[in-house]
């Protein structure tokens, strides 16, 4: 009895427990259900309170969404073209399309890959709204595509009066006897014949009134004595005789432009002036032109050209490039002209120099399309927030004296520019290295030489010989300095390294491995080689590693190589104890063989 008793008890207490461990378990079961049922809750009242707000853009009047989809087609918004963003919108509801639709802006813009029935349409939904239309097109095309485009110039041509950019490339003769400039409206005009020296069947472009940017290439026009006042960019290329403007209506044309700021002439066959190089110097007044940026006269007539030269005030041009055309037979008439006109335009550049400070400015010096004409390109520009850093370019070999007027540019240049400005040296395609050596010797008294790159020149060695040689030769006991003390960097472009390499590694034994540690004239900092090879050629630099030295460490070569093993990228750091100098040489190929 006992024993039923006792095992009746333990039945009893099981029971008991199964059932609290049920009602645990239930109640856990009710606290996830009353969990999820208030995060569905609050889900439930957040996506209502976004739905609350975004409701209201169904109310917005049609001007706002309009500015909405211009802000995303024509803005920047989105990469895709505008036509894409109008299917995108269109696509999106009834709503939407209605405004796609009451937004003229948006089909503004026509170009020649339209059908018919879609320019019909852009025509009609642009309404009155001035009109951007662009032409593309080369070589030979099948008639299809010519009579396409015929229906294109057919349909656009009545619309002329809302012409607000016209850009044609490669346009054929057929197209241009279509064009009739009578666009009151036009501001932007840009051509491209694929007929050399077309001709434009117009009277003139005096009736554009609006116009500020006209650029022609391969196409001349008629031009009158009464020209756009309001005209910023003016630039005609590849015109012979009988198609570009003579000298008297190019002068014209930059006394009724007061507010140019881009005047360029390339390869414009302008009629010559029979005056003197010294009347034409000395004859008219300046054409004072304050807002004039950039100045290209580039493979003009001689005569044309120093007449313009004499003329154009260019005060606050910030691009300069001057290459007339080389005369037939040279005389020493035409090196005259270059003495005649050396004083007015180093006196010009001293001006646009020296007026607003340190302005970046380009100045190319040329002789058209002769290869060989001394060529100098001076930009002062930003290297950083704070460190204003100039350029001197140097390419080609002098002639005709223009080298006497680079030197006065540099000169006038390094008197613009502050104290301890940091200077970089680039020397381009040379016949000689006596040129550059002339170049760099004007450096040799300055401590602001921070970088020099040498691009494509005949003798290298002699070049890195002149940069890497001391200024005195040494007492006993003596510290040495060197030239450009600041140098952080040479960049060697364009060369094969079958010979370079081996100069710039006895440069860097002799400049920074064989230097004494207790030179106070050793340059401090980072310097760096950049210097392409041909790839597969053979680059030998320090096989085995120096001894370690008291008073610094051995040089480490790091080198890269390609799938096939052939060297593509080298560096050597050699540092010091005293002052941490690290040389680095980059080589690496120029094209591939």
């Amino acid at each position: 009895m006992g024993a039923y008793l006792s095992s009746l008890k333990s039945h009893v207490l099981l029971i008991r427990e199964a059932d609290t461990q049920s009602s645990d378990a239930r109640r856990k079961h009710n606290a996830s259900v009353t969990a999820f049922r208030r995060q569905r809750a609050n889900q439930a009242a957040e996506l209502a309170y976004h739905h609350n707000n975004l409701a209201p853009i169904n109310n917005l009047p049609v001007e706002v969404l309009s500015q909405i989809l211009l802000f995303a087609s024509l803005d920047g918004w989105s990469h895709l073209p505008h036509t894409e963003v109008i299917g995108i919108f269109a696509t999106a509801g009834k709503y939407w399309l209605q405004v796609v639709f009451s937004t003229p802006q948006l089909w503004s813009t026509l170009k020649e890959f339209m059908s018919s029935k879609q320019l019909g349409l852009a025509i009609e939904r642009s309404r009155t709204t001035p009109l951007h239309i662009h032409f593309q097109g080369a070589g030979v095309w099948p008639s299809a595509v010519i009579q396409k485009r015929k229906i294109f110039v057919e349909s656009i041509v009545p619309q002329m009066p809302r012409w607000k950019t016209l850009e044609g490339d490669n346009i054929p003769r057929s197209i241009l006897d279509h064009l009739e400039f009578d666009a009151t409206a036009l501001q932007i005009l840009q051509l491209k014949s694929s007929v050399i020296s077309s001709t434009l069947p117009s009277p003139g472009l005096a009736d554009a009134v609006q116009l500020r940017h006209l650029e022609l290439t391969g196409i001349g026009i008629t031009w009158t004595s009464r020209c756009n006042h309001r005209l910023t960019h003016l630039q005609l290329s590849t015109l012979n005789a009988s198609h570009a403007p003579s000298l008297v209506e190019v002068l014209c044309i930059l006394a009724h432009c007061p507010q140019l700021e881009v005047f360029s002439l390339n390869d414009v066959a302008i009629t010559e002036t029979t005056l003197s190089p010294a009347s034409l110097l000395n004859s008219d007044p300046v054409l004072p032109f304050l807002s004039l940026r950039r100045l290209r006269l580039n493979g003009i007539p001689s005569g044309a050209y120093y007449h313009l030269l004499s003329r154009l005030c260019f005060l606050n041009c910030t691009n300069i490039e001057l290459a007339p055309d080389p005369p037939t037979t040279m005389t020493n008439d035409h090196h005259v002209e270059y003495q005649h006109d050396a004083p007015s335009f180093v006196e010009k550049i001293r001006s646009a120099l020296l007026c607003d400070g340190l302005e970046p400015i380009n100045v190319t010096l040329g002789n058209g399309n002769n290869a060989q004409a001394f060529s100098l390109n001076t930009s002062v520009k930003q290297w950083g927030p704070d460190t204003p850093g100039l350029n001197l370019y140097l390419q080609a070999s002098s002639q005709m004296g223009t080298l006497a007027v680079a030197q006065q540019i540099i000169e006038i240049v390094l008197q613009a520019c502050p104290i301890a400005t940091p200077l970089h040296l680039e020397i381009g395609l040379t016949r000689t290295p006596q040129y550059p050596i002339e170049f760099l010797a004007r450096f040799d008294d300055t401590n602001t030489v921070e970088k020099i790159t040498l691009s494509w020149n005949a003798d290298i060695q002699t070049i890195l010989r002149y940069i890497t040689r001391r200024p005195k030769s040494p007492a006993a006991g003596e510290a040495t300095g060197w030239l450009f003390p600041r140098l952080k960097a040479i960049s060697l472009v364009g060369l094969d390294g079958s010979y370079s390499v081996t100069a710039i590694r006895d440069w860097v034994k002799e400049r920074w491995v064989k230097c004494k540690a207790n030179d106070a004239t050793r340059p401090e900092g980072f310097i760096k080689v950049t210097m392409p090879i041909l790839k597969g050629g053979k680059t030998e630099f320090w096989k085995s590693t120096p001894k370690k030295r008291s008073g610094r460490r051995a040089p480490t070569t790091v080198w890269k190589s390609d799938w096939r093993g052939r060297v593509l990228n080298c560096q050597i750091f050699c540092r010091f104890n005293l002052v941490k100098s690290i040389a680095t040489i980059h080589l690496f190929p120029a094209y591939d063989t």
